[in-house]
């Protein structure tokens, strides 16, 4: 049980610095980030990278911000949490979630641009 309490405060930790540091374009960032945990592959570019590492650990980075998970149980326990948190009982999957905040971004962006227009 501490182990996983551990496990949650560092995957909360590391998603938190991705909200401090990717500011509103985060969603994208923590969308890109689940599917490297979430899928288990190797990805280079785009809003995050990942990779396996040579002890059976999996490194997920996303900007300056990096996590490395130890097995792939700890990488599919991110992903589960990463539902959690941000889908709830509010989306259906972490696409709907992406999908709403993306559908935000476009609305502010369209509003200030009217606001200046």
């Amino acid at each position: 049980m501490r182990d996983l309490i551990a496990s949650m405060e560092k995957f909360d930790a590391w998603l938190d610095q991705i909200h401090d540091r990717e500011g509103r374009f985060d969603y994208r960032a923590i969308y890109s980030a689940y599917l490297d945990a979430a899928g288990g592959h190797e990805s280079k570019g785009g809003e995050s990278s990942a990779r396996r590492l040579d002890d059976g650990g999996f490194e997920i980075r996303v900007g300056r911000e990096t996590i490395v998970l130890a097995d792939d149980a700890e990488r599919e326990a991110l992903a589960a949490h990463m539902v959690r948190r941000y889908c709830g009982d509010r989306y259906p999957d972490m696409r709907a979630w992406e999908d709403q905040r993306h559908s935000w971004y476009v609305e502010d962006l369209h509003d200030w641009s009217n606001d200046i227009g």
